[in-house]
């Protein structure tokens, strides 16, 4: 008798536990295998400097390399999709200079840092080599009007944990679309691309 009510507890028992394991998540497709990824990765392949191991700043000036905040952002990419052989030659190369960030883009790889960043100092650390950090003894003012910054800003509010903060500073950055592009700076009256 005793052996049959443990039988009858332990089904439901059992069923309660396998009803909280999480269901298998699909295998995602590898990033290597996805043409528009591959496209791109073809372009910054293209756009590498041989000589200095970095990409060039655009066709218009191929003698400009910048540290960060391209390579750098180019360097994570590279990673991310496992072009171990460009990303090799693109991290050598920073690791050479010793950029491991700019004092901004660390927050997309989970970083938090004080809000709002400094201001933006571009140094010539090597000819033809650029750095662009945020460590600026002043405060960064107008970062609102910046699509770019507003949304830097919610991801570092994300990784503070401030959800609330993070959804305002998305939201305000989605409202500087215009139906065509992000606006930049007002100072500048450009869109962003970078």
């Amino acid at each position: 008798m005793m052996r049959r009510f443990f039988t009858l507890l332990l089904i439901p028992l059992l069923s309660a536990c396998a009803a909280g394991v999480p269901a298998a998540a699909p295998t995602p497709t590898p990033m290597v295998f996805q043409p528009t990824l591959g496209r791109g990765l073809s372009f910054l392949a293209r756009q590498v400097d041989a000589a200095p191991g970095l990409l060039h700043a655009s066709p218009t000036q191929p003698d400009v390399h910048w540290l960060a905040p391209d390579n750098l952002l180019v360097e994570w990419v590279l990673q991310e999709a496992n072009a171990e052989r460009l990303s090799v030659t693109i991290d050598t190369t920073l690791h050479e200079y010793g950029v491991t960030g700019n004092g901004l883009l660390e927050v997309l790889h989970g970083a938090s840092i004080d809000w709002p960043p400094g201001s933006p100092v571009q140094v010539e650390v090597a000819p033809t080599a650029w750095l662009e950090s945020y460590t600026g003894d002043e405060v960064l003012s107008d970062w609102e009007s910046d699509a770019r910054l507003s949304l830097l800003g919610a991801v570092n509010a994300s990784n503070q944990g401030d959800a609330a903060q993070a959804a305002a500073r998305y939201a305000a950055a989605l409202a500087l679309f215009d139906g065509t592009g992000f606006a930049g700076s007002t100072a500048t009256e450009q869109y962003a691309t970078a």
